[in-house]
């Protein structure tokens, strides 16, 4: 990652790149402690360093996890966002042709008794 606050030497990056990219990415440490760590991992024993790859590895599947999830519950809600603006297009237009269906029965109506009025008046 390029956004540090903070500078890692080459060096470091060559010797431990798996370690140093999990402890930039991990979203549970602030820069501090990431710092912190990145400045660690030369003094580390390896035992304590497979536990904080472990740590970091399974914090970074835990959330790809998650937002694996919330993208499936987004795309879900989205499609039915989608199927409710539908819905109601259609209810309005099932609207419209009941308001044009009833105009055009009034003007029947209307019509129908014009000519009835018109015959009892013959």
């Amino acid at each position: 990652m390029s956004n540090n606050k903070f500078q890692i030497s080459e060096s470091l990056k060559r010797r431990f790149p798996e370690m140093v990219e999990l402890i930039l990415s991990a979203r549970s440490m602030t820069e501090d402690e990431k710092k912190y760590w990145t400045q660690l991992l030369p003094l580390m024993p390896d035992d304590q360093m497979s536990e904080l790859k472990n740590i970091l590895l399974d914090e970074k599947n835990s959330l790809a996890t998650i937002d694996a999830k919330y993208n499936e519950q987004k795309a879900m809600l989205d499609e039915l966002e989608k199927s409710l603006s539908k819905q109601e297009r259609l209810s309005g237009k099932i609207k419209q042709l009941r308001q044009v269906e009833a105009r055009e029965e009034d003007q029947e109506n209307i019509e129908q008794e014009k000519i009835l009025n018109e015959l009892n008046n013959e």
